[in-house]
């Protein structure tokens, strides 16, 4: 795999930004951070940026392991900050380590050959006032194309020869940004720019990155959530759909209320039937006004997306703050439109936060929500 520290560089505002907001707080003075499968090492770069008192960072991929010391080294080689090869599965790693205060472990999960162990043992690194931070990708947020025809492209590409490697990148690359459509092709120079600038490295390098990560296994979130729950003594208390990933956060059981957070009921979790995944808004049962949670680019294409669906009746949209109008309909702050709206009202979730706003919904009756997530992201490829 290739990696290139100068844009880990840039990534580290983001990931300084993202680990904050994770754990709920505004710096990480004194905290140990254990950094697994650290990549490119911008995660641990962000935790040290972020005043964390240790810091160890190990992958099992020497190239990540040579970016991170490039990394550490253009950081002033920090005393506080140690790279190590290992791998989650070993657990004589495991038992030399200890436990920390933050168990970071984004996009790792998925590319092992034994989620439930690597799961196992990353909650066994938690200290008991900890956190595990943990990201994999998950079957909520592949739908069109479904998770095999993605699995079956990384497949292809570890068993074809180097020269051909660079095809199937490029092919998937043009098919990934504007679905092979020529008329389009203008646009995938902005395209590359707004992802650098909202992501500090470049599409093709992600691109590149997501293609070789391979064994790879799209999980169910829910399963999951339960096998933290129900066998490594965690509570579940945050959740939300990321871009392809499901981005979570556990404590200790007993723990979430001291550390500021509420803990999440796995019943209150979005799945399988509670939370129906669209592919097409012909999925969405007819006779009640359709209510959109979310105000945003997204709200946005469904709606253009239902002006093509005249059977289907557009109630109104929904937000966490948010009490004026759009586009004409009313926009209801999510407190009043539970006390305000009977249980069987659909309600279509159309951004990223499908877990939490599932969750509130559930917690308050809900039941004919559908998540639309996948279908946005569908339609913005357009």
């Amino acid at each position: 795999m290739r990696f290139n520290p100068s844009l880990a560089e840039t990534r580290e505002v983001a990931a300084r930004e993202r680990l904050l907001a994770l754990v709920r707080r505004n710096d990480l003075s004194g905290l140990s951070v254990v950094d697994i499968g650290c990549g490119d090492g911008t995660a641990s770069l962000a935790a040290v940026r972020c005043g964390a008192g240790r810091v160890i960072s190990f992958d099992t991929d020497p190239a990540a392991i040579s970016a991170t010391r490039a990394l550490h080294a253009g950081a002033g080689s920090p005393p506080s900050w140690t790279v190590e090869t290992g791998s989650i599965l070993d657990e004589r790693t495991i038992a030399a380590l200890g436990r920390f205060d933050i168990v970071h472990a984004w996009g790792v999960l998925h590319h092992t050959d034994n989620p439930p162990r690597a799961l196992a043992n990353m909650a066994a690194l938690v200290a008991p006032t900890g956190r595990l931070c943990l990201a994999f990708y998950s079957r909520d947020t592949f739908v069109d194309p479904p998770p095999e025809h993605w699995l079956g492209i990384k497949r292809r590409y570890h068993q074809a020869p180097g020269a051909i490697r660079w095809g199937l990148e490029a092919a998937g690359l043009w098919w990934f940004l504007r679905n092979r459509r020529i008329a389009q092709l203008p646009e995938v120079k902005a395209m590359m720019a707004d992802y650098r600038n909202g992501r500090g490295g470049t599409m093709i390098s992600d691109f590149h990155h997501w293609l070789c990560g391979w064994p790879m296994t799209i999980l169910d979130t829910a399963e999951m959530a339960a096998l933290a729950v129900n066998r490594a003594g965690l509570d579940l208390v945050g959740a939300r759909t990321g871009e392809a990933m499901t981005e979570t956060v556990f404590v200790r059981q007993g723990m979430a209320e001291a550390l500021g957070y509420r803990s999440i009921p796995l019943a209150h979790l979005p799945a399988g039937q509670a939370v129906k995944v669209l592919s097409g808004l012909d999925q969405i049962e007819r006779g009640r006004p359709l209510y959109i949670f979310g105000t945003a680019r997204g709200a946005d294409l469904l709606i253009e997306a239902l002006r093509e669906t005249p059977d289907l009746d557009l109630g109104g949209f929904i937000d966490i703050e948010r009490d004026d109008t759009k586009r004409g309909f009313r926009i209801h702050r999510i407190d009043q439109f539970v006390t305000r709206f009977p249980p069987e009202t659909p309600v279509l979730l159309s951004n990223r936060y499908v877990l939490e706003n599932g969750r509130r919904l559930l917690e308050a009756g809900f039941r004919t929500l559908y998540n639309g997530h996948p279908l946005v992201m569908r339609l913005a490829s357009r």
